[in-house]
């Protein structure tokens, strides 16, 4: 099966934007299919992102924004149209955002009569996150007058649409009822064969427990994140002693530390790292969290957080998505005040595990194997039908 991958962030891109479909492509590679990537040109990619190491066997082509940067699915179609005259793919998979790629995806699918999957990693036009300020109100308001048409475009070019959670799709099946015939959702996943025990958490900074954040603190919302610094704060004082650990972008938390008490020698800004080594760090950790705003989405560090087994303490929205999906997990804590989070966090010491559950299918559920598998039949399956169509009898 010969298959044309669209992925802007791509190996060596360690961001998360890459990881999904660098991931499906070396499985996809091992499975004896033969892909060709159409990626971002590597000089693009913030030097800090891009130091990972690349996937060999795919086929690559390569694209550049235009001068201005603004319109860069001008640079791909000259491209677009090489691959296409050179090979004949099967099909076509296109991870959006970001979604500059719309109109090249549709073009394909017209111009060249390849059957296209589209894999929304996050939604766009209907995006459910809350919007705070008039500004983001009326800018997103702007954004689906704009661009309503091109997605409905999109939609309808699809030969299967897939997107990250089950919300998500629902979503979307509510403003397009046609795609619930050719609709799939495919969790992002982790990308390791979990270990069956959680490794042990570090013994430094003097016996303290360990909290660890990955990615976002207090981007969604900083009233989150002072949540867990307070409930941090006030187990301290009880004799508790917490160290909070962030990697991801760095944030000002100073702010935050002084409203919350929590002494600054106990909060470790790690800053950006590698997606390796930020997995390493986390495995020092007692325990992990998240501070998240929004009822619908998954992150992909509460993959993360499955794959290395530790317990979780989370600040989001009653009845969210997150905590949905965290159900069957018997160390999993989704709070909304820092005294939940002190129950929460005491409840862990107490029981001594520091396992997120002993579930160990609860767990491979959620790897990007499993994930990946229920790719690579999707795929298989809409190529399968286009050669139908095209062999069946006039």
């Amino acid at each position: 099966m010969k298959i044309l991958l669209i992925s802007p962030y791509f190996a060596p891109f360690t961001g998360v934007g890459g990881l999904r479909m660098t991931s499906l492509t070396a499985y996809l590679q091992k499975a004896g299919e033969d892909v060709t990537v159409l990626k971002l040109a590597d000089t693009c990619y913030d030097a800090d992102l891009a130091n990972g190491p690349h996937l060999p066997g795919p086929s690559y082509a390569e694209f550049t924004p235009s001068k201005d940067g603004k319109i860069p699915e001008k640079t791909m179609y000259p491209v677009i149209d090489r691959l296409c005259s050179e090979t004949a793919f099967d099909c076509c998979l296109v991870s959006l955002g970001p979604f500059f790629t719309v109109k090249p995806a549709v073009y394909i699918k017209e111009h060249y009569h390849i059957p296209l999957i589209v894999d929304y990693r996050d939604l766009w036009l209907y995006d459910p996150r809350e919007r705070k300020t008039l500004r983001s109100i009326l800018g997103h308001k702007k954004t689906q007058i704009l661009y309503c048409g091109q997605e409905v475009q999109l939609m309808k070019a699809c030969s299967a649409f897939v997107t990250c959670t089950p919300r998500s799709l629902q979503i979307m099946e509510r403003h397009y009822p046609f795609l619930k015939e050719k609709s799939l959702c495919i969790f992002n996943g982790y990308d390791m064969e979990p270990p069956r025990e959680a490794e042990p958490a570090s013994q430094e900074d003097g016996g303290a427990i360990r909290i660890f954040v990955l990615g976002k603190l207090s981007y969604y919302t900083s009233e989150g994140a002072e949540t867990l610094f307070r409930a941090a704060s006030a187990l301290s004082h009880q004799g508790r002693l917490i160290h909070i650990y962030h990697a991801g972008s760095i944030e000002n938390i100073q702010p935050i530390l002084e409203k919350s008490g929590l002494p600054s020698e106990q909060y470790h800004e790690l800053g950006p790292l590698p997606y390796d080594q930020a997995m390493e760090a986390a495995k020092a950790a007692h325990i992990c969290s998240a501070i998240i705003s929004y009822t619908t989405g998954l992150g992909t560090k509460i993959f993360d957080y499955i794959y290395l087994n530790k317990p979780i303490i989370a600040y989001a929205p009653p009845g969210s998505e997150f905590e949905e999906t965290l159900k069957g997990a018997e160390n999993a804590y989704v709070c909304q005040t820092a005294p939940q989070m002190e129950a929460a966090i005491e409840a862990i010491i107490r029981d001594g595990g520091y396992q997120l559950t002993k579930s160990l299918e609860f767990r491979q559920r959620f790897s990007r194997e499993a994930q990946n598998q229920i790719y690579h039949q999707l795929l298989r399956k809409t190529a399968g039908q286009h050669l139908e169509e095209k062999e069946a009898p006039n």
